[in-house]
């Protein structure tokens, strides 16, 4: 009979554990509205981090969109504008800005692309174009933050 006592609490135990660990983990949704009651901004929290941000105007409109992680940015972020056409996308890894970089006239044409290397630099060729499609100039990514 005490064998079985036994290991019923340590089955008990070993769950309340169990439990306690897949809890840990939480998340939640803070949002912030104008004084017209439209969302200002809503936060995606996990486990006290903000992992994602969304914006919006106070018209109710989405103007950006980031995710984070440990403070930093990382992830994809976007920006728009305000009839939603995407304006702008970029990416982080750990707070670095990397690979590819675009943004967009307000009629959907592209007007900026290039590429960041693994530490952050401009590089290769970058390419600024009218709202007409047509070929504004080039330059090389060295040249971009200078």
């Amino acid at each position: 009979m005490a064998i079985k006592t036994i290991r019923h609490r340590t089955k008990t135990q070993c769950l309340a554990a169990l439990l306690l660990l897949i809890g840990c983990a939480t998340d939640s949704v803070v949002t912030d509205t104008w004084p017209n009651g439209n969302i200002q901004r809503q936060a995606t929290v996990l486990d006290g981090d903000t992992v994602h941000l969304e914006l919006f105007d106070e018209e109710g409109r989405l103007t950006k969109v980031s995710n984070w992680e440990k403070g930093q940015p990382h992830g994809t972020w976007k920006a728009f504008y305000p009839d939603g056409t995407q304006w702008s996308e970029h990416h982080y890894v750990r707070g670095v800005q990397v690979g590819e970089y675009r943004t967009w006239h307000p009629n959907g044409q592209p007007f900026i692309e290039g590429q960041y290397d693994s530490i952050g630099e401009p590089v290769g060729t970058w390419t600024f174009v009218d709202e007409q499609g047509i070929r504004i100039k080039e330059v090389p990514g060295t040249s971009i933050h200078n």
